[in-house]
This record gives structure tokens, sequence and C-alpha cells, in this order.
């Protein structure tokens, strides 16, 4: 829209929910239906001699798709704006692709020359895909094309969510969870114009539970005691608030919310973390605030740390599974508190975002 006038400039329909158009208008029988209703990245993807910005967006509860817009200048013909649109109706794509909740990463990959920037997506495959997978993508800017793409197990009717990417060396590493309550990790490099993803498909990470999908985008940061590009820090939180049964579920399971730390970022998982790698700490009610506070907090060489989100540096003894603790957790404390949302990592606290089931919305 013209910020001026309001008069419209320039609108766009993904091609997936043409199929759907004519369902808004039928006089009987009407249900609401969302349509373009996932999350939107824009990111400058042009150069100094010529500038580009890329929107691009997904449909979420909508369907199964993504579209790529350069939005540079909107007066522009359509030929020059629409880049590319993909659905799971796509060949690349087909069976796959679920509903595209993940939001749509741009990176830069270093040693990638497909790219003026070299610039390349990176996303999860999402929720309810035909085949039922959890799969990271990683595609041309330019095109929407897999230049790679890596299937995890996890279990049956899975999908993977939002990725979390950081630069360690020349790799880059995404970290996304999965709907059975998996933390994964991919490493993803290039020499060239293609991309190729390492990842043990049969080890997360994080080996959770089923009961507590992880929807939400994790939070990552580079960190190591001696090295700080070489380990990350990740934080992340579990649950869902996706359907109806979300909403309504009388009897919802306990979530939790997860820090740990991964010493070689790019090293292939070889132990999965559960929960008995972890420290766990607890919080309780101060009803003079109100809020909740910490009832116990990790131990550092003995001694209690307040640091909350760099507790022990035994985190990265990264082969001392037994004796170590390489990180914390906590349980929700509230029934129906679920974390839906990218936590949010301060210096020195850690602190997450939780949505809880009010019962009126």
């Amino acid at each position: 829209f013209n910020a001026t006038t309001g008069n419209e400039v320039f609108a766009y329909v993904p091609t997936g929910l043409f199929p759907h158009l004519y369902k808004p208008s039928k006089a009987l029988g009407y249900k609401h239906r969302l349509m373009a209703d996932g999350q939107i990245t824009v990111a400058e993807t042009g150069t100094a001699a010529s500038p580009e910005m890329t929107l691009v967006g997904g449909l979420g509860h909508g369907g199964k798709g993504y579209y790529a817009l350069n939005v540079t200048n909107p007066n522009a013909s359509a030929a020059n704006i629409v880049k590319w649109d993909i659905s799971a109706a796509s060949p690349t794509y087909t069976n796959d692709l679920g509903y595209t909740f993940s939001k749509f990463q741009i990176a830069k990959l270093p040693g990638y020359t497909g790219h003026p920037q070299g610039l390349v997506g990176i996303f999860g495959n999402g929720y309810e895909s035909t085949s039922g997978v959890a799969k990271l993508y990683v595609v041309n800017l330019n095109t929407g094309l897999p230049l790679a793409s890596a299937t995890v197990s996890g279990g049956a009717s899975n999908g993977l969510s939002t990725p979390s990417v950081i630069t360690v060396g020349n790799n880059l590493v995404a970290y996304a969870g999965d709907m059975n309550g998996n933390l994964w990790k991919f490493v993803i490099s290039s020499s060239g114009a293609g991309a190729t993803i390492a990842t043990t498909a049969n080890k997360p990470l994080f080996d959770g539970s089923t009961n507590q999908p992880i929807t939400g985008r994790v939070a990552v940061t580079n960190h190591h005691p001696s090295s700080k590009d070489q380990g990350a820090l990740i934080a992340f939180g579990t649950g869902r608030y996706l359907t109806r049964d979300d909403h309504t579920d009388a009897s919802p399971s306990t979530q939790s919310f997860y820090v740990i730390g991964d010493y070689d970022a790019t090293a292939q998982v070889t132990t999965s973390y559960t929960t008995s790698h972890l420290q766990e700490i607890s919080l309780v009610a101060d009803n003079a605030n109100p809020t909740y506070r910490f009832t116990s907090l990790p131990t550092e060489n003995g001694t209690t740390n307040t640091n909350y989100a760099d507790w022990n540096l035994d985190w990265f003894q990264g082969s001392d599974f037994a004796n170590k603790d390489h990180g914390w957790y906590l349980n929700l404390p509230d029934s129906g508190e679920r974390v839906i949302t990218q936590p949010y990592l301060f210096t020195p606290d850690t602190d997450e975002v939780t949505l809880a089931n009010s019962g009126s919305n």
C-alpha cells in the first residue's frame, strides 16, 4: 500500500491458495479458513551496485508452501517481483513439505558461489507432511530449489520446526527441534555452487519426549570456554499451540525449558543428551510480587553460580557424559503452560517467553 494515500500498490496470492479462494464467498456453511498465515522474512540480498530486498513467506496454517518476492520496487511489474513459489505439489518437495510453520532463514554460507553475497535459504519442512518425516532444506535463494536436504529419524508423524543458524569456522551450523521433542544439529558447508549437510540422522543432540514437542525456534549463541566460536549454547522450550485440541486439552503434559552446551558445534553427535545429562532446577511462586523465583541453582566447582546462562564449564567436557552436567532444565510449574516462541539469550541471564492456557482465548 502507498503509505501516503493508502492505495494498494501490489498484492500477491501464493499459488498454493488458489484452490481455496472461492470458499470465503460461500453463502451457506461458511467456516473461516486461514490463508497466508506463515511468518515472513525480509532481508537485503543484493549488492552495493545492485540493491535488492527479498521477502520470503510461508503459509503456516494456510497450507504447505513458500513464496519469494523482490520487494525492492513494489511498482515494478509482477514478472520482476515474483521470484519463486513452491508447494508440496512441486516435484522436488512432493510428500515431504508439511504445513510451513518454519520461518525461512537467510544466511551467508562460507564458500558458496551460487549467489553474489553467498546467501542461501534454510528451513524445516514443517508439520503433517505426507511422508511424516523431519527434514532440513538448504535452497537456492534465487530459484527456491534445494541445494541440499537432510532427513532425520525422530519417530513417526514428525516434522522439523524453525532452525537457528550460527557460523562456525567455514560452516553454518543449524539447530532445530521436531514434533517429537528432539533437538537436531546440522552442519552445512559449501565449496562452490552446491551445498552439503552433515548430520547424524539417528542421533539427535537432545533426545526428548514425544509429549514435549519443540515448535518454537531455539535460541543459539557461539559459546566455548577457550574458543568462543567452536561451541554453542542452546536454549529452548517445549509445547505446542497449533490446533483446537491444544487449546482445549483438559490434561496437558508438563512442558520444560532447557539450556544445553554443545562442546564442538561442527562435530557429529556420538551420544545424545537426555535429562540424565542435565541438572534440574526448580521454581517456586513468590506471591508477594507475584513472580516465580529459582529455588535451586546449578553449581560450578561446588559453588552456587547465579549466572544462569553460563553455569558450569563442565558442560563443555564433550566426551565425559557420565560425570558432568551438560546444561540444565526446569519443568514449567503451571498446568497448560508451554513455550511456543523463541527464547532470548541475555547476558548474564537466560529468560524464556511462555504461553499459559487461560481457558478464554
